[in-house]
């Protein structure tokens, strides 16, 4: 099978390339990116490049990693689909649920597959946390916090050669919640733990330095099953949090960096190291996208999947946006 890749930035280098190189089912045919530099680079590695996207989906590859800025995903993907190629899309797989919606709706039509780079769904402390609740060791389930902080939004972290700063910008697609916010929610769904009924949030900028969107999000869900699960991200903070704190009628489990620490009433608490996250743990979305395609299997994350995590994304944000606060004093 072949596969084209549009928008050629720093995360294709770093992550999904390598990963691609060692599917052997997969030829790395062609690419498309608005920018003469990376063209150029993915010239270099023997690859067609265009700059032209209805040209370049002219060519016969099936397969299709868009790894542009969020806010293209939604056109990119439909006039792929058109054009009958299946997809992996970068997460978020779109900046709201009404697209990602169409994007399902007309994959569905066009009997195509879709799928979302969800690659934190493999990290090695949320497969714990799934070992541990499908184990029962909590008891019945009361709560979850699940945060995430770190010191900035990683603008620093795009290509020179367009827009360095876009994660900082929200037509570009960035922000907090779609960047990050997207990685808890696309946890949540797998979970499975019930419906959400309540929402509450709020968002705020903390650092001036972060453009125009979001580098803090809180937000509250209460769930029909009783839990109440709480998010916490932060892209202000320079001080490391537990990741997870999850409690139950018989015992707590927090995670912090790589370990894992149980309590119990009465009990010591038990200390377990969790291994590394690999980052290249995400291959699993790639070879089972392969698979669906191929009528051998159904993808690691299905694009109904990334359709309910976009709706809860939705929820906090409209949430969020109400802007009512009680003033006090």
């Amino acid at each position: 099978m072949k596969l084209g890749i549009a928008g050629y930035g720093r995360i294709v280098e770093l992550l999904h390339y390598p990963m691609i190189r060692k599917l052997k089912e997969v030829e790395l045919s062609a690419v498309f990116d608005v920018t003469l530099e990376r063209r150029e680079l993915a010239e270099k590695r023997g690859l067609q490049v265009y700059g032209d996207y209805d040209e370049f989906l002219e060519n016969d590859f099936e397969l299709l990693l868009i790894a542009a800025p969020p806010t293209y995903h939604y056109e990119l993907a439909i006039k792929a689909l058109k054009h009958g190629k299946h997809l992996i899309i970068e997460k978020p797989v779109t900046v709201n649920a009404a697209q990602a919606r169409e994007i399902a709706d007309l994959a569905l039509r066009l009997n195509r597959v879709v799928t979302v780079f969800q690659n934190r769904r493999f990290d090695a402390d949320f497969e714990f946390v799934k070992s541990v609740l499908n184990a029962g060791t909590l008891g019945n389930l009361k709560f979850i916090e699940r945060s995430h902080h770190m010191p900035d939004l990683g603008i620093g972290f795009g290509i020179k050669s367009y827009h360095p700063e876009w994660r900082g910008k929200e037509k570009y697609g960035g922000g907090i919640l779609l960047d990050w916010g997207v990685h808890l929610a696309d946890q949540l769904v797998e979970l499975r733990l019930g419906q959400v009924q309540e929402i509450t949030s709020n968002m705020h900028r903390l650092s001036h330095e972060t453009g125009d969107v979001e580098d803090y999000c809180h937000a509250v869900l209460k769930l029909d099953t009783g839990i109440v699960v709480m998010i916490d991200l932060n892209a202000a903070s320079c001080a490391s949090k537990p990741s997870w704190i999850i409690g139950g009628d018989r015992a707590t489990l927090l995670i912090h960096e790589n370990e894992a620490m149980l309590e119990q009433k009465g009990e010591a608490p038990k200390r377990v190291p969790i291994p590394p996250n690999s980052r290249f743990a995400g291959d699993r979305i790639y070879t089972s996208f392969i698979q669906e395609v191929a009528g051998r299997g159904t993808c690691a994350v299905t694009i109904s999947e990334a359709v309910e995590s976009m709706e809860l994304l939705d929820g906090i944000k409209k949430f969020a946006l109400k802007e009512e606060v009680m003033l006090y004093g």
